[in-house]
C-alpha cells in the first residue's frame, strides 16, 4: 500500500478543525516517508499521526506561500533535537527562493542541525529537465498557474515483477519447494518425471506501475492534462465552489471544485481527492456538501474530500480506500 497522511487541509489560514497544507506519503516496505508542503504547525500535527520526524527524508515544496512553508523552521529544528535516529540526510526540493528561505532561517535563528541538509532548487524554465529517483519510484515536477511559481509533483512507481502463480504450478503437478524459487526467477528446470518446465510460464503479467500527482495552488487544472495520462490518483486544491468564487471581488488564483472535476473526468482518472479549502467559506453550514455536489456534476470516478488526520491507501491495483472513515468525507 502507498499511504497518504493528510496533516493539513485548509487554505491560507488554519481553522479550529483544519490546519494549513501538509501531506505525508509513505511507500510500501519503506520506513521512510516524504512530506509535500509544510504549513505552519505541521510539527504539531505530526504528534497526532503515525509519522515520525526521524524517518522523514524528503520535503517537496509546491510553492513558497506561507500556508505551504511556514512550518519549515519547526520541522528542521525538531528533527535535529530528536537526536538519535534523525541523522540521515534530509532533502528539501522546491521552486526559486527555497534555498534562500532555508539558509536565512538557519542563519538568523542560529539553527544548528545535527544532520546533513540538501537543498534542491529548480526554476519554471528548467522544470521539464528535473527528475529525482528514490528507492522504488521517481518524481517529476509539473508547472502550474498561480500568483507565484507553483508546481505539482508526479510520482511514478518503478516497474514491479509479476507474481509467481503458485496455484497454477500446483495444478500442473509441480511439487512445492526450492523449485518454486527457481521458477519465480524465470529459470527453466527439469522435473524428476522428465518434464522441462519454463518458469516464465508461471509468472503473471507485471502489474501497471502506480502513478499519482499531488498539486500545489493552481488556477488552471488543465496544466495537468497531459501529466494525468495513466495516473491512478490526483490530489488537488479545490479552494472554493463556482458560487463562492463569483461572490469575491477580483480574481482569485485558485481552482474551484468544478475546475478540477472536469479535468479529472477528461483524463478518465479513477481517484480524485480534493483539499485546501478556504476558511472564508468552510465554516458555512453544508459548505463541504456544496463542494461535493459541484464536483459530482462533472466527475464520475471515486471522489473524496480530505480532512485533517485522514489517511488513504492506494493498493497494488491502483484502488484508493479510506483508512479511517471517521476523518473522511466521501461522495
Amino acid at each position: 500500500m502507498i499511504e497518504f497522511h493528510f496533516l493539513g487541509t485548509a487554505a491560507g489560514v488554519p481553522t479550529p478543525k483544519r490546519n494549513v497544507t501538509a501531506l505525508g506519503v509513505r511507500f510500501p516496505q519503506q520506513r521512510n516517508w516524504v512530506l509535500i508542503d509544510c504549513g505552519e504547525g505541521t510539527q504539531h500535527q505530526l504528534m497526532h499521526s503515525e509519522l515520525t520526524l526521524s524517518r522523514l527524508n524528503t520535503i517537496f515544496l509546491t510553492h513558497l506561500h506561507g500556508d505551504h512553508c511556514y512550518g519549515l523552521p519547526g520541522i528542521l529544528a525538531s528533527r535535529s533535537l530528536q537526536g538519535s535516529g534523525s541523522e540521515q540526510t534530509l532533502t528539501v526540493i522546491g521552486p526559486p527562493g527555497t534555498e534562500r528561505l532555508i539558509k536565512t532561517i538557519i542563519e538568523l535563528t542560529e539553527l544548528n542541525l545535527n544532520y546533513p541538509l540538501k537543498i534542491v532548487e529548480f526554476t519554471p524554465e528548467d522544470w521539464q529537465k528535473q527528475h529525482w529517483d528514490f528507492p522504488g519510484l521517481s518524481v517529476q515536477p509539473v508547472a502550474l498557474s498561480h500568483s507565484i511559481p507553483s508546481f505539482a509533483y508526479r510520482f511514478t512507481e518503478a516497474p514491479r515483477p509479476g507474481r509467481f502463480e503458485v496455484a497454477k504450478a500446483k495444478a500442473d503437478g509441480i511439487p512445492p519447494g526450492p523449485i518454486y524459487q527457481q521458477l519465480q526467477q524465470g529459470k527453466s528446470i527439469t522435473l524428476a518425471d522428465g518434464r522441462l518446465i519454463n518458469g516464465l510460464d508461471y509468472i503473471a503479467a507485471p502489474p501497471k506501475p502506480r502513478q499519482f500527482i499531488i498539486g500545489g495552488d493552481n488556477d488552471r487544472p488543465e496544466c495537468l492534462q497531459s501529466a494525468l495520462l495513466d495516473c491512478d490518483l490526483l490530489i488537488h486544491e479545490a479552494t472554493m465552489t463556482e458560487e463562492m468564487r463569483a461572490a469575491i471581488q477580483g480574481y482569485v488564483s485558485h481552482s474551484t471544485a468544478s475546475d478540477v472535476a472536469q479535468i479529472a473526468e477528461q483524463a478518465q482518472l479513477p481517484n480524485l481527492v480534493l483539499t485546501h479549502f478556504s476558511a472564508r467559506f468552510m465554516d458555512r453550514q453544508h459548505a463541504l456538501q456544496s463542494v461535493i455536489d459541484e464536483a459530482r456534476q462533472h466527475y464520475s470516478g471515486k471522489l473524496f474530500l480530505a480532512n485533517d488526520f485522514m489517511q488513504f491507501h492506494l493498493d497494488r491495483e491502483g484502488k484508493l480506500t479510506q483508512y479511517n472513515p471517521s476523518h473522511t468525507v466521501q461522495s
